[in-house]
């Protein structure tokens, strides 16, 4: 991107390269703009600039970097061409300009849908003559329009449908040196004035030859544009996939007609579409795909190029040579930030379900909607089964995606599938984003009429919401147990079961996290109640039974009573291995909370085969979370915590400042978990305090930085509170 954007600014500082230059920036952005080129290398006095970003509704990236690029060449060209394909923010970007740099001097001329062109004057700028009468191309106000007098800015938003053939209309206006004129239009390709529209024959060869770099036969190129439907946005995608493939134009023609003829075919070593068992035709599904794409913007456009080709992988060049308006970052927005630091930049495989999604947002019946977001809820509730949760969290953006199509249709499945999502944020600790779906969620689940499936969502809904509350930090404490206890009075009345269960066991959870002792007793009695029930038949609660064991592992654990916590866990790990549920987040959970009491066991009885198993149990712990979780989840600071302190009883002094320092960089992102934070601290003062005694620096930096946080949060850390002041105090004598 730094690269991209050095491009930029060499070719907006030098004005005679720009124009010349700017079309090889044209293909980095994928974008097309041969009516535009050729008018700009005929016409050097002004510049012609294409600009393909989406605008992620009003919200355009970059748009102040963008505006001043433009308003900087406005003042050397005084016309500046804004270009690119409807929906991703010309309008936005030239509005942007008026405001920012000319105020009130502007003048609006908008392309209305009653195809009648109106003006929209600003006070500051007077303009004699009826407006009314503007239709004919301006006739009427062009003479007042070369007479303003003061700085003015003009903008032509839809420029290409004001029936204006002749550019020298904009070059006249532009004689006046007080105009400053934008033009915003879709004018793209070669003599094409829409990528949307059908082609004819002769100009779909002109353009597949345009993108392939070479001429290719007047045979091939009318088959090629037969086949594609005579869409211009497919013939692009051929021309780029045969280009990036080191295809002959022969040898895709054949990989095509191989693929219509036969139903197993040539191209299912590259492309394979799934679609009820047999394989659409790659022709059929990549004009309906980017037809839809392209008139929905940039992302949805990726995902449908990438969907098609779900078993290759994709290379950068590849990607921004197909995808239409696609810059490096929103490639890199889209998928694991070590993809641009990897050597060979490869990008993960799409999950078929996914491919789904995009080949089917096209509009479907009621049943088919709920059909496909039953398999989306599916696959969303238990993403560990096909993908590692890096790779669940990109792909969450895919079936967002699918949600925004149905908004208007909110039906029981698509709230289950807002719900879903929200947890898999919270596993991912994005609590305000799992907030924001949750959210949506529950609005879909208040619009149900009152069935048994409603409100058991809306049951669900609120213990997620109190999971996210929770997880924003001691603040919303309050909130997360309120939350949690409303959830499961309202479970209580639910036809099964599992629901008031999860809730007892959420609510114990969070009010044995709160280091009260009353709390601590309330959340025993709460597991107590429903244990009996559970720990009979665990298979069949699932998930909530390891729930259940580690949770109250975790309460028995900070009563002191490390036996009967060490069997809990000890259940849930013996769960997950005789069920082959070893590539598991609880799992992970289950065998680090043993390492805690494994290291508790060896401080009280000095058992060194305690401390082997508590390294062992953590190690293990740590790969599967790394394996499972973003590299900076809170969970994984947990872990490298807890692995630290087992080091340094170990004697492994400088290993465990090593992992105390990973579990510090973690905490220090999310502050609000302000007991972690100085825990992290208080173990680093106390590794640099063994490692050099008073005589380190380090020393006095984190036993600070853990009295601030145990100070502030008061009442249940006293010893950690004069351990600190005691050593701090030592530190200063010296």
């Amino acid at each position: 991107m730094l690269e991209l954007l050095k491009l930029i600014a060499k070719l907006i500082s030098d004005n005679e390269s720009f124009i010349s230059g700017i079309i090889g920036l044209a293909a980095i952005f994928g974008g097309t703009f041969g009516f535009l080129k050729r008018k700009a290398m005929t016409r050097q006095y002004h510049t012609s600039v294409i600009f393909q970003k989406p605008t992620m509704g009003s919200k355009l990236i970059g748009r102040k970097r963008i505006s001043r690029i433009f308003y900087q060449k406005l003042k050397d060209r005084h016309i500046v061409w804004i270009s690119g394909m409807g929906g991703i923010g010309k309008s936005h970007i030239a509005e942007f300009i008026a405001f920012r740099y000319f105020k009130k001097s502007a003048l609006l001329f908008k392309w209305r849908s009653d195809y009648k062109m109106t003006l929209t004057s600003s006070p500051n700028v007077e303009i004699a003559g009826a407006v009314s009468s503007m239709e004919d191309k301006f006739r009427i106000v062009y003479g007042e329009l070369l007479r303003i007098s003061k700085r003015t800015l003009l903008i032509f938003d839809g420029a290409d449908q004001f029936g204006i053939d002749d550019i020298s209309f904009f070059d006249q206006l532009a004689t006046n040196r007080k105009l400053f004129i934008i033009i915003t239009t879709r004018l793209q390709g070669i003599e094409n004035s829409s990528l949307l529209m059908p082609v004819e024959r002769r100009e779909g060869c002109r353009l597949f030859s345009y993108y392939y770099g070479e001429k290719c036969s007047e045979y091939i190129g009318d088959s090629l544009v037969q086949l594609s439907g005579r869409h211009s946005l497919t013939i692009k995608l051929l021309a780029c996939y045969a280009k990036t493939n080191h295809l002959t134009p022969e040898e895709l023609l054949a990989k095509l007609e191989a693929d219509r003829n036969s139903p197993v075919s040539a191209l299912d070593s590259v492309v394979k579409i799934e679609n009820g068992g047999e394989y659409e035709k790659p022709i059929d599904c990549i004009t309906r795909l980017l037809r839809l794409s392209f008139s929905n913007g940039v992302r949805e456009h990726i995902i449908a190029i990438l969907s098609l080709f779900p078993d290759m992988e994709w290379d950068s060049d590849s990607i921004l040579s197909i995808c239409e308006g696609v810059t490096i970052k929103d490639v890199y927005r889209l998928y694991d930030e070590s993809w641009l630091n990897s050597h060979d930049r490869k990008i993960f495989k799409i999950h078929p379900v996914i491919g789904e999604v995009v080949r089917n947002l096209m509009p479907l019946s009621r049943e088919e909607r709920r059909n496909l977001t039953r398999k989306l809820i599916e696959w969303v509730k238990y993403p560990q089964e096909s993908f590692s949760t890096k790779s669940s969290h990109y792909s969450a953006m895919y079936v967002e995606l699918f949600l925004t199509f149905q908004r208007d249709n909110p039906i029981i499945e698509n709230g289950l599938l807002y719900y879903y999502l929200g947890r898999l944020e919270n596993d991912w600790g994005n609590a305000k984003e799992a907030q924001r779906f949750l959210e949506h969620a529950q609005i879909i689940a208040e619009a149900q009429e009152k069935s048994d499936e409603a409100y058991i969502l809306q049951v669900m809904i609120m213990s997620e919401q109190s999971e996210a509350f929770w997880f924003m930090g001691e603040d919303y404490f309050d909130k997360a147990i309120e939350r949690e206890m409303k959830a499961r009075e309202k479970s209580s009345n639910c036809p099964d079961i599992k629901y008031y269960i999860y809730s007892t066991i959420q609510l114990a959870l969070y009010l044995s996290e709160t280091n009260i002792d009353k709390n601590l007793n309330t959340a025993e009695r709460y597991i107590s109640e429903i244990y009996s029930k559970i720990d009979t038949q665990p298979v069949a609660y699932g998930r909530i039974s390891m729930m259940m064991y580690i949770h109250y592992g975790i309460i028995l654990f900070k009563q002191k009573k490390y036996d009967l916590a060490k069997n809990q866990f000890a259940k849930c790990i013996q769960y997950c291995r005789e069920y082959q549920l070893c590539n598991n987040i609880d799992y992970a959970k289950a065998l680090s909370s043993m390492g805690r009491v494994y290291i508790t066991l060896y401080e009280q009885s000095q058992d060194k085969q305690y401390l082997q198993a508590a390294l062992k149990s953590v190690e293990e712990a740590i790969e599967i979370k790394k394996s499972l979780l973003n590299e900076d989840h809170p969970s994984l600071g947990v872990s490298y915590h807890v692995y630290s302190t087992t080091l340094q009883k170990a004697g492994k002094i400088r290993r465990a400042i090593k992992y105390e320092l990973k579990a510090l960089d973690i905490r220090l992102k999310d502050p609000d978990k302000m007991e972690y934070l100085a825990s992290s601290y208080l173990n680093l003062g106390d590794l640099y305090w063994e490692k050099g005694g008073l005589r380190m620096k380090n020393t006095q930096q984190y036993y600070g930085e853990a009295l601030k946080i145990y100070l502030k949060i008061g009442t249940g850390f006293e010893s950690e509170i004069e351990r600190c002041k005691e050593r701090l105090e030592r530190r200063r004598h010296l």
